[in-house]
């Protein structure tokens, strides 16, 4: 198997993990809103609005709402309205919440224990090393394509990507 492949098999091995804990209820999207919101919660007894999380992650609003009303739904976040302003509301994790995070976080742990044992620390510690500079690399290289197709195609504009908010991922 040439390189090319094995980082297409890589993100597809991914993709199905997601799906597979998805079905356990652990979403990688929602466990990442979870620990966003515990880390921004740390510094605000108040809880947090979801334009804050929106920022901390750097995706849109509407995409965090959706996920916020998801996991208000299954019990692990309450909504608080202001009394000074109704149409400021603010985001808190409940027990549950929180207990769900953990067990997502306790995932995550053991899968890399297993990566570690079965590969070595050393690779390991390399491995990860590597696996942090990848994202700003792939992105990197997208905004350049997307510049060189913006001038061979003047009518298409593609986005340019922000650097990704480092978080604890599986």
């Amino acid at each position: 198997m040439s390189p090319p492949n094995y980082f297409l098999n890589a993100i597809q091995t991914l993709r199905k993990a997601n799906i597979r804990l998805s079905v356990y209820g652990f979403a990688h999207g929602e466990i990442v809103i979870l620990d966003t919101i515990q880390k921004i919660s740390d510094s605000s007894d108040n809880g947090v609005k979801v334009t804050q999380i929106a920022k901390a992650l750097d995706i849109s609003v509407p995409a965090v709402s959706k996920s916020v009303n998801s996991l208000e739904k299954k019990g692990f976040i309450s909504r608080i309205e202001n009394n000074s302003d109704r149409r400021v509301t603010y985001i808190k994790m409940t027990e549950k919440g929180y207990e769900h995070l953990k067990q997502g976080c306790d995932i995550s742990e053991r899968i890399k224990k297993r990566i570690e044992k079965d590969i070595g620390h050393e690779r390991f510690t390399e491995f990860f090393r590597t696996l942090h500079e990848i994202p700003d690399i792939i992105l990197d290289e997208l905004n350049i394509i997307a510049d060189e197709l913006d001038k061979k195609n003047k009518h298409l504009s593609l986005i340019h990507i922000s650097e990704p908010t480092r978080h604890a991922q599986i």
